[in-house]
């Protein structure tokens, strides 16, 4: 309650006056033809702004803080452009564009599926690239990226996992908040967020990356749904889609609006899905049917002086968890999950001083879930209540340093459980505070973060078990952050190089489990001796461009002091002998891998382009870490033939052989995909339609982070149709 009020009050009180900013404006053309292009997303990655082109090509970006911005042009059927342009103080300042056609080659026209920044180690998939990949859940969406994988228990609760790390390792936000559900503590729990709402969606590594976690080796996967619009548009928009999926015989829709009244800018979205039972091709994996229902509503006022907002958002969903194998309830459980969430932001961007912009942001949520047994009756029941301030402050260049910027914040988590969970109520305070800058030297740029944890985790009563000792009050603390350097080393060759240290505080689930967990047939045991996760991580980097081809590399290596991880026991819990007891512990832990991506242009409207990665975990002097994902492959070659792009795809992986105690083996596979997609440009607006064929032949293959790979399979045949409409 505390952190309640003191969002409301801090929102209602700060008060703020005009600020020195810019307009920039111009058109977008196309660069063949030097017609306007309607539609465009004009983008600042760093402000998190951006506008929509209006129909003829013509952009405005109002209230810019003055100062130079890296400006991204990205259109479906375009190539996607990054200028870096200037812009001075009450001033308007005229940029025009020129996009070539995804069939063009033109100079030195970025050509990568995605904007890759080798500077920040950011990858933002948007547009095309994030229609022609829009799945039924963040993790499918995430899937054709290097390095991830879909951790899951069934279609409807995936999770994605990056480098071998999931969980509290990887953070996934919307819209810059946590989501506040439980996803990350086991895999049974679902993410509650419809990827149909989805702008784009942004991966993170890197220093900037600590602003929003310090267990950040995974990265940080941000959501953009834009319910709290921070630029005004010059007119209203309406976004439509609708998406089918065979393999669940799934369908779903949403609709967003946004519409300018002066300075006030109201925004509204909502999705619904429904999908059957999965299908494989060996037979229908019963009990994972799912529903879901989301939508927003969210009111800006935007000025020159900067922006405030205040959004609702409401998520539900029902779906199922199979049941009648090994790590599975016998009859299957159906889950109810139900999100809200309020959030509030006010920015100012500051007329004088050492400070360029201030943004105070505010969000409550609340996540009740509750898992159901065949006969109906409660199984186990969470509530999380979580309060969530922070501020944000983006500095003016001084002394050397620029695009420096200090994140300082907290949270208050409420957990409760009922029924049979015996994880005692708990509530979990946490404090932060990040510093992070960049530094031109001779040995190329630096970029650096520093971020400083507190948290204390306090269950309602104090009390000792016998099976897991004493239940405590437990505080802790800890230092992470960053040091990367960036050089280009010829005009076609840049690498990058960085040190990294992470810190995560024990989850409640890991510090005071004890009791059984029916949704994912399991007794789960606690350790709160536990001490915090630390560890270490080194990686390197390198961009190839050269002519018509691109390529990018990593390679990283991770050690970690004390890992936290379950492990099956090999035995029966001793007070509920039908349950497969796990243990939380930790250990020393490495893990290693690398990643290579490259494209080329093949001309004539063509382009093959080709992922690698691979990663390997071990507990130091024991064997090897649990659910890490084998080497995968995916080589792709797209051609434009008349208006549509033709995409087929072949996605392999190789044996898992590295396998964690009691865990079972995967074979290796070659599943082939073909995609086909186009766009209209009609007077009204823009319209994409996407056909997607998953496993043309019907392969057998499993997915080494499935729970469920026991009883099944992955999805057989499978075809996604999207259509999206914009005007």
């Amino acid at each position: 309650m505390l952190f309640r009020l003191a969002g409301v009050a801090l929102t209602a009180l700060l008060q703020v006056g005009a600020a020195h900013a810019a307009l920039l404006a111009g058109h977008v053309r196309d660069a063949v033809t030097h017609e306007g292009i309607g539609f465009c997303e004009v983008s600042i990655a760093a402000l998190n702004r951006g506008v929509v082109a209006h129909a003829d090509g013509e952009y405005h970006v109002p209230h810019l803080p003055i100062g130079e911005h890296l400006v991204r042009f990205s259109r479906i059927g375009y190539r996607t452009l990054e200028r870096r342009i200037t812009v001075a103080a009450d001033d308007s300042t005229l940029f025009d564009v020129d996009l070539a056609p995804d069939d063009v080659q033109i100079g030195d026209v970025d050509i990568l599926a995605n904007s890759f920044d080798l500077k920040s180690d950011r990858t933002v998939v948007t547009g095309r690239n994030l229609q022609e990949q829009l799945a039924t859940t963040v993790a499918g969406s995430l899937a054709r990226q290097s390095g991830f994988g879909v951790r899951s228990m069934g279609p409807a609760p995936a999770r994605p996992v990056s480098r071998g790390l999931g969980g509290p390792r990887l953070t996934v936000l919307e819209d810059g908040q946590a989501t506040g559900d439980l996803s990350a503590s086991s895999s049974d729990h679902a993410v509650a967020i419809d990827p149909l709402l989805a702008q784009s969606l942004d991966i993170v590594r890197g220093p900037a990356a600590y602003h929003y976690g310090s267990s950040v080796l995974g990265g940080v996967v941000n959501v953009e749904r834009n319910a709290l619009l921070r630029v005004e548009p010059h007119r209203a928009s309406v976004q439509a889609q609708l998406q089918g999926e065979a393999a669940t015989a799934g369908a779903g829709g949403s609709l967003a609006v946004s519409v300018p009244i002066r300075r006030l800018v109201f925004h509204g979205d909502g999705a619904l899905r429904r999908a059957g039972d999965m299908r494989s091709a060996k037979g229908v994996l019963a009990n994972t049917q799912s529903s879901s229902g989301t939508g927003s509503v969210g009111l800006s006022w935007i000025d020159r002086w900067g922006h405030a907002g205040v959004a609702y958002t409401l998520y539900e969903t029902d779906y199922g968890l199979p049941g009648g194998f090994l790590g599975a309830h016998p009859q299957g459980v159906s889950v109810y999950l139900a999100r809200q969430a309020l959030q509030s932001r006010l920015a100012w961007h500051v007329p004088s001083g050492a400070v360029r912009d201030l943004e105070f942001e505010y969000s409550f949520t609340r996540v009740h879930q509750q898992e159901f047994e065949s006969s109906g009756a409660v199984g186990v029941e969470f509530g999380l209540l979580t309060d969530q301030v922070r501020l944000d402050a983006h500095l003016h260049p001084v002394l050397g340093l620029h695009d420096a910027r200090i994140s300082c914040g907290g949270s208050l988590r409420d957990y409760e459980t009922a029924a049979f969970s015996f994880t005692p109520d708990s509530r979990e305070t946490e404090f932060f505070t990040t510093i992070s800058a960049s530094r031109h030297e001779h040995i190329g740029e630096l970029t650096a973060a520093l971020r400083s944890d507190w948290a204390a985790v306090s269950p309602d009563a104090r009390d000792t078990s016998r099976v897991i000792g004493i239940i405590n009050r437990r505080d802790f603390s800890g230092l992470s952050g960053a040091l990367r350097i960036q050089r280009p080393l010829s005009k076609s060759f840049a690498a990058a190089f960085q040190l990294s240290r992470v810190y995560r505080t024990p989850q409640i689930e890991e510090l005071f489990s004890e009791g059984p967990h029916l949704a994912a047939y399991s007794f789960e045991v606690g350790n709160p001796k536990l001490a915090h996760e630390s560890g270490w991580g080194l990686e390197a980097q390198g961009h190839w461009s050269r002519g018509r081809i691109q390529a990018s590399f990593a390679a990283f290596a991770n050690r970690f002091e004390q890992f936290i991880y379950a492990v099956s026991t090999g035995r029966p819990s001793e007070s509920r002998n039908d349950l497969e007891q796990y243990q939380y512990q930790s250990a020393q832990a490495a893990m290693f891998g690398s990643e290579l991506t490259a494209q080329v242009d093949l001309g004539s409207g063509g382009d093959l382009s080709g992922q690698l990665s691979y990663v390997e975990g071990r507990i130091l002097g024991h064997g090897h870490l649990p659910a890490i994902p084998p080497l995968t492959a995916s080589l792709e070659y797209s051609r434009d033939v008349f208006d549509w792009r033709l995409a087929p795809r072949l996605v392999g992986a190789l044996a898992q052989r590295n396998l964690g105690d009691f865990e079972t083996a995967t074979g290796a596979y070659l599943r082939a995909d073909f995609g086909v997609s186009r766009y209209w440009m009609l007077p009204t607006g823009l319209t994409v339609l996407t056909v997607r064929a998953d496993n043309l032949f019907d392969t057998v293959y499993l997915n080494h982070l499935s729970r469920v790979k026991t009883v099944v399979p992955e999805p057989g045949r499978s075809l996604t149709l999207t259509l999206s409409v914009q005007f």
